[in-house]
């Protein structure tokens, strides 16, 4: 028996482990001696760094989601809206010359309404009649003729106009749509015809009737609303009968 197979017969003994090392054609056997016991504790890892300690960025403060809501909102305001049309009056105002000066002629209507309210006062260099009737009819937009605006010297009436409601938008129109045969016309066609007597009063009302063509005639070139005959009604308010205040005092009473 030769020295290889003495060491593979032979028994083992507990603990020892054998090597072969060929580094030659004689093989060489070393004995490495494994200790006994508890197998080594394995090596403790790293404690890991937990997420709420790492910097991610800025912090934000949470906002809640009110997007529904305010949807909700949205539709329910624009249904509102949809179903009640803002309110879009529209005044036209003239004023005689020469002699006939702080003669003033108004016409108003709610272009959602089918009214038309015809004004003439004989007022005074202030114009206090004719601000505080604009200042009732409340309008979105004066029309005036454009030779009060366009010229050289602006109109006293309208300077007036502009520093009482510096807010208010006015517009000057053609001076040939002023016109009292064509606004007498107009509202005899357009008058509900229980309501015909009304024209016995203005026939008389040249400033009144020129306002009120100068009126129809915008609302229909320019906003494209045509009224049908016998479907207006046609009221004429004087200029007295009520006390004048002052603004301020009128938004206080309010």
């Amino acid at each position: 028996m030769n020295l290889n197979e003495f060491l593979v017969n032979k028994k083992k003994p507990k603990g020892v482990r054998y090597t072969a090392n060929k580094r030659n054609s004689n093989a060489v056997y070393s004995v490495n001696k494994i200790p006994m016991g508890p197998p080594p504790t394995p090596p403790l890892r790293k404690k890991s760094t937990p997420s709420s300690d790492l910097i991610w960025g800025k912090s934000h403060i949470s906002v809640p989601n009110t997007t529904s809501s305010s949807a909700k909102k949205s539709r329910s305001s624009s249904k509102v809206s949809s179903e009640e049309p803002e309110n879009k009056v529209i005044v036209a105002l003239t004023e005689g010359r020469g002699g006939a000066r702080c003669e003033v002629g108004i016409a108003a209507v709610d272009v959602t309404r089918p009214l038309i309210v015809l004004c003439q006062i004989s007022d005074t260099q202030s114009y206090v009649n004719t601000l505080t009737k604009i200042n009732i009819i409340n309008p979105n937009e004066i029309l005036v003729p454009t030779t009060f605006v366009d010229t050289f010297t602006e109109n006293r009436l309208v300077t007036m106009v502009r520093k009482q409601f510096p807010k208010m938008k006015i517009s000057g129109i053609p001076r040939s749509t002023f016109n009292k045969i064509n606004g007498l016309e107009t509202l005899s066609s357009l008058c509900v015809p229980g309501l015909n007597g009304i024209l016995l009063i203005l026939q008389h009302r040249y400033y009144a009737l020129a306002a009120a063509s100068a009126l129809i005639t915008h609302i229909q070139e320019s906003l494209f609303i045509y009224y049908a005959k016998g479907t207006i009604k046609i009221e004429y308010q004087e200029s007295e009968g009520y006390a004048v205040i002052g603004r301020f005092f009128a938004a206080q009473g309010e």
